[in-house]
């Protein structure tokens, strides 16, 4: 079974090889929010995240205890850090590793519905590097994570055909219970949908549907004690930091929530390019559905639809401001609803040469900002090179401000602040590119502006350009996308 797909494999390998190399994607500030836990455990400094305390440590004493987050992924994290080492290879390896097995699960869900057809496996290929693309915009957070999860526990309600075993029930409440112990959210919406799933494979079993609802119930509440008991030394911490995250509102509050609903999924970052791909897949979908007589031929697609539809809204009412959560559901949207209807989406050469030119837009951002960019670079935009100067002229001990992309740097020796901190520091470092799109210098701070700056900073070092990226003479960004850097010392 692995053989027929070592070679999609391995090409999806070197391209991770290929960005371990070259130390990418960026670092974002949600890497710090996850992997500082993990740094500070293997330290023995317990479940804390000191790099935040600038922004939200003030009211939730994040310094000292980092409780506001379910612990399975930073946990997860330490062990890896324990085996292999602190550094930012060792976290991308097991970053790049995690989105490379949710694309092998893709690849074992595929052949469940696989028929022989040469072009339905090419698209699959396809769709499933898409969803690998996607999963690695998203490799600071939990999401590839609970994506493997998800991924593992779709196969087996898929190829579930013996009777339950006493092995079978606890291996779900287990993988139910990782989901939710790595995203209480969006693990409760995956496992919501997954219970639509279950349900669209057994409609005429009422007792598997509770069987399958009596485990979700259990991994729930398993999780939730495992943390609570972990959390219980410092419950008014947790409980102060909890009610802190959960402020953020929800879309229902919003003034004007039909235009926000177009504008932010399709106005912001790359999900303009994905929008065609996904609505070409939704048209086909719905047209497979919705004519008269097919809706019962096809129940078991109709009740996926209905449960993704509906969770898919839930989601976004829930954090109408962080869609870019929500893509890691692009890959169950695949998996589960496409997938089983596939050869009969390609098999008109027209509508293979749409897909093919979706996916050619889709492909773009992962092509653009993650395989061009490195071949514009000289030494000079690389991370060592960067490193080393930076290093050389912030002396050890000091405090700094600094872009999530140079935190790897410094976390030996140096007390280090996210950049949106408004903690006191010695330096603020901001960086030329990093989390998708680059940081404008000067401006990426929402506390450090320019006028501050002039006033109790001095510039000291900088090896920004102005050139953007170039490819064979023709730019690939608007600005310069790499490890430079501009260095701002206090004025004493």
């Amino acid at each position: 079974m692995v053989k027929r797909h070592l070679p999609f494999l391995i090409i999806l390998c070197i391209i991770s090889l290929y960005l371990l190399w070259f130390k990418l994607p960026f670092a974002g500030t949600d890497e710090l929010m996850f992997k500082d836990p993990a740094l500070s455990l293997i330290k023995g400094e317990g479940f804390s995240a000191p790099a935040m305390a600038g922004w939200y440590g003030h009211k939730m004493d994040i310094r000292r205890g980092a409780s506001w987050y379910p612990p399975f992924y930073p946990f997860f994290f330490a062990a890896w850090f324990l085996i292999f080492g602190f550094s930012i290879s060792s976290s991308l390896a097991l970053s790049l590793l995690i989105c490379l097995t949710a694309a092998y699960l893709l690849c074992l869900i595929w052949d469940e519905f696989d028929k022989g057809y040469r072009w339905a496996r090419l698209y699959a290929y396809l769709l499933i590097f898409f969803c690998w693309s996607v999963l690695l915009k998203e490799i600071s957070r939990p999401d590839p994570l609970l994506a493997i999860i998800g991924l593992y526990l779709v196969l087996l309600l898929i190829k579930k055909k013996e009777p339950w075993s006493l092995r079978y029930k606890i291996l779900l409440i287990l993988l139910i219970s990782f989901a939710l112990a790595t995203s209480l959210g969006m693990g409760l919406l995956l496992i919501s949908f997954l219970f639509f799933l279950f349900f669209s494979l057994n409609q005429e079993r009422p007792r598997e549907l509770l069987k399958f609802l009596a485990l979700i119930i259990i991994g729930l509440t398993f999780a939730l004690l495992v943390w609570f008991l972990c959390a219980y030394p410092n419950y008014y911490q947790m409980k102060a930091q909890i009610n802190s995250f959960a402020e953020g509102g929800s879309l229902l509050s919003h003034p004007h929530i039909l235009p926000y609903i177009i504008s932010i999924p399709l106005g912001v970052s790359f999900s303009a390019f994905y929008a065609p791909l996904l609505l070409y897949l939704f048209y086909f979908l719905l047209k497979d559905i919705v004519p008269f007589g097919n809706f019962q031929k096809n129940i078991h697609l109709s009740i996926r639809l209905i449960g993704l539809v509906l969770i898919y809204s839930l989601a976004t009412i829930k954090y109408p401001t962080k869609y870019v959560y929500l893509q890691f559901f692009y890959s169950f949207f695949i998996a589960t609803l496409i997938f089983p209807i596939l050869a009969k989406i390609i098999t008109p050469k027209f509508n293979r040469i749409i897909l093919s030119l979706c996916l050619l837009i889709a492909f773009f951002p992962v092509f653009q900002s993650r395989l061009f960019i490195p071949l514009t670079w000289s030494e000079e935009d690389t991370y060592e090179y960067n490193r080393k100067k930076i290093l050389e002229a912030i002396p050890r001990g000091s405090k700094v401000i600094s872009s999530p992309a140079f935190w790897y740097m410094l976390n030996d020796g140096y007390t280090y602040f996210d950049v949106n901190s408004f903690t006191p520091a010695n330096y603020i470092l901001f960086a030329s590119g990093g989390s998708e799109k680059p940081d404008i210098p000067l401006r990426n701070s929402r506390f450090y502006r320019p006028s501050e700056l002039e006033r109790h900073f001095i510039k000291q070092l900088s090896t920004m350009s102005d050139q953007p990226n170039k490819l064979f003479g023709l730019p690939i960004s608007r600005s310069r996308w790499s490890y430079r850097f501009e260095l701002y010392r206090r004025i004493k």
